[in-house]
């Protein structure tokens, strides 16, 4: 159920939200691919090592199949809030912090075990429960800020009254799967 916009100002439309013009000059354009560079080396350079030092134990399939989730991994996380449609501007942020912060964390296991438990599941949903709940904190906090720069987070198309209790359900859920 969607209930109405809480925004009380109107409607600046922007690529970047607030927070970051109050940190940069505006003049700046590649600073978002810059830093979006330097974090996909970060990430990107480990990861491709552990997944190639996994290559003994498990197959070339399931070292491409792991490498392919890391690639949608970064890529999810440059599209956030870069691009044409960022989806963090959308209120689908949740969904993807859900799927990339808990159920991706069953990737591990794999390599570690050579098999897969479907009860990993559920301590999996609850970190990405939990990861959901604290990006649902960051977004009831920076409400007003998201109104006026036009990011369309889930707090902002459901209110704050709404979004307080999808945070009790988010934790009560948490607490059950773990």
């Amino acid at each position: 159920m969607i209930m109405a916009m809480p925004c009380t100002e109107p409607i600046v439309k922007t690529n970047r939200p607030a927070a970051y013009h109050a940190k940069r000059p505006r003049h700046k354009k590649t600073d978002a691919a810059y830093d979006t560079s330097v974090c996909f080396a970060r990430t990107w350079l480990p990861g491709s090592m552990l997944i190639f030092t996994g290559l003994r134990y498990i197959g070339w399939k399931s070292v491409l199949v792991f490498f392919i989730l890391g690639l949608s991994a970064i890529y999810a996380a440059h599209q956030y809030t870069i691009g044409k449609n960022p989806y963090g501007y959308l209120g689908l942020g949740d969904i993807f912090v859900f799927i990339y912060s808990g159920l991706s964390v069953c990737r591990y296991l794999f390599p570690a075990c050579e098999f897969f438990d479907p009860l990993i599941l559920l301590p999996a949903s609850a970190i990405g429960l939990l990861s959901s709940g604290v990006l649902n904190l960051n977004n009831m906090r920076d409400l007003e800020n998201d109104c006026r720069s036009g990011k369309r987070t889930l707090v902002v198309h459901i209110g704050t009254r709404a979004a307080k209790i999808y945070h009790l359900i988010l934790i009560s859920l948490s607490i059950v799967f773990s």
